[in-house]
């Protein structure tokens, strides 16, 4: 099964200078690693604005975070995404 990975973006104004926080996984796993690789190229081609990565529990605490604007963005698996997507249209 080959797992598709959604980065969510929630802006709510245009970009200036500012962090935005990134919402990934656990330290040891692959969402932090591939935030990290996201921030490093974001870091250097969206100055002045940062992208600060931030350990989390993965997809759900994510999308909570998000709505929280704990994160302005977060690693989200695709089921994930699309189930919670079906709960809100509810």
């Amino acid at each position: 099964m080959k797992i598709k990975l959604l980065l969510l973006t929630l802006f709510t104004s245009s970009i200036s200078a500012q962090t935005l926080n990134m919402g990934t996984g656990g330290e040891s796993g692959n969402y932090y690693q591939m935030g990290q690789d996201i921030a490093s190229y974001c870091n250097t081609e969206l100055s002045p604005s940062t992208v600060n990565i931030m350990q989390s529990g993965g997809s759900i605490s994510n999308l909570v975070g998000m709505q929280n604007k704990q994160y302005s963005l977060g690693m989200v698996q695709e089921d994930v995404l699309f189930y919670n997507a079906k709960i809100i249209e509810r």
